[in-house]
């Protein structure tokens, strides 16, 4: 079999790796080296097969699994950057960053009846 110029081979992963990757956060291209962020593998990759025996790893599965369960940390800039910001959630999520307070924090049901109690605002889940 002839050998595949690089340039053609990235388009050919990239094509194979298309149905599989979720908003370019499964896997990514580095010229003709394929690499799961979600295994921290890079996969050696000339025929899709090996794409495919990939994906099918019991451990590759299992990420998958993981990144469902787990939901994406956001960014204070990108929570700030939506349209409508309520200054009283800027001013919180500031407040407790300042104080060193995980905002997991909030989800303690105390916690939150307290501030909701003298603030007189909604404070949310997440």
């Amino acid at each position: 079999m002839p050998k595949t110029p690089p340039s053609k081979l990235k388009n050919l992963i990239a094509q194979w790796i298309l149905p599989l990757n979720k908003d370019n956060v499964n896997f990514k291209i580095d010229g003709t080296t394929l690499f799961c962020q979600l295994c921290d593998k890079h996969i050696p990759c000339i025929k899709k097969s090996q794409i495919i025996q990939h994906v099918n790893t019991s451990s590759h599965q299992e990420a998958l699994k993981r990144k469902s369960n787990n939901p994406k940390q956001l960014f204070l800039s990108e929570t700030t950057s939506k349209k409508n910001v309520n200054e009283f959630y800027e001013d919180l999520c500031l407040s407790l960053i300042a104080a060193n307070i995980p905002c997991y924090k909030l989800q303690n049901p105390q916690f939150r009846a307290f501030l909701e109690k003298y603030t007189g605002k909604h404070i949310p889940d997440e």
